[in-house]
């Protein structure tokens, strides 16, 4: 089982999600029990239909939401700035075309830290990381100023840590 670090924020927000599509899950199937009850054979009832749809795709939801969540742990983010780590904020130098970059390494690229909301500005922005990309692998563990050789689309590139916030 892999371990999935999350921020109490999002973990939370999750929790939360869970729990409201488990209410609404509650209230279809009551939604489908009173459908049934309308004396007319709920083969051909389309107001079951609709409720058994929407029952059938909150449980899916549901135990998706779930199974992300298996190995699910709160970590804290790395504040000291000395090392990359979970919740880092890393200014990145691409050392071919000394092109400057802002990263941010979280749990899952699909979760956004609740404390960081872009800011439609790109060069504000740091870039999302996955804990578990291949990137952020390289990253892990590594100073201000060291030299990561990172392999990106089968090219090896060499960047350096210019800050880590």
């Amino acid at each position: 089982m892999n371990k999935k670090p999350f921020f109490q924020e999002d973990f939370d927000a999750l929790m939360s999600k869970i729990a409201a599509l488990k209410k609404l899950k509650n209230e279809t199937g009551i939604e489908m029990g009173d459908a049934c009850g309308l004396g007319c054979d709920w083969h051909d009832n389309a107001g079951f239909d609709m409720a058994q749809s929407s029952f059938e795709l909150q449980s899916q939801q549901i135990a998706s939401l779930e199974d992300f969540l298996i190995g699910a742990y709160i970590a804290e983010p790395v504040r000291s700035g000395e090392l990359v780590g979970f919740g880092s904020k890393i200014d990145l130098m691409d050392l071919d075309d000394e092109g400057e970059s802002k990263w941010y390494v979280i749990g899952s690229a699909w979760l956004r830290p609740t404390d960081h909301q872009p800011t439609g500005e790109f060069e504000d922005d740091p870039i999302i990381l996955s804990f578990y990309s291949p990137l952020s692998q390289a990253l892990i563990g590594k100073q201000a100023g060291q030299t990561v050789p990172i392999n990106i689309s089968g090219s090896l590139k060499e960047h350096m840590i210019v800050e880590i916030f």
